[in-house]
């Protein structure tokens, strides 16, 4: 299990130093949970990060998570989360959302548009 450490001028003012990504982990999750459509994506999880479109927070996660949404072809949400006992946050996720969805997290000030 090889770990990659990701840091981000973006992260780094949100109070976030280090991301830790476990490509092989992430890839396992996304298959198991039907988001086999977004593997194309993986690699570009740095710029993900660097330049997201919108930034949220997932309500029904208790304690710090952080959702982040990149628009390329497809409406792409990185879920990540902190591991208290470690003291580190971590890439959960990475999944497609519909526009309709995506309208919907805006509407409910889940998620807010960063400007560039």
């Amino acid at each position: 299990m090889v770990n990659q450490k990701l840091k981000s001028d973006f992260l780094k003012s949100i109070g976030i130093s280090t991301l830790i990504l476990n490509k092989e982990n992430l890839v396992k999750h996304m298959i198991k949970s039907n988001h086999a459509n977004c593997l194309q994506y993986v690699d570009k999880i740095p710029e993900i990060i660097s330049t997201p479109d919108y930034i949220g927070r997932n309500k029904n996660i208790n304690g710090k998570s952080l959702e982040v949404i990149k628009i390329y072809l497809d409406n792409l949400l990185l879920a990540i989360k902190y591991d208290s006992k470690r003291d580190y946050y971590y890439i959960a996720s990475l999944y497609d959302v519909t526009q309709s969805k995506l309208d919907h997290m805006i509407n409910n000030n889940r998620v807010r548009k960063l400007t560039k």
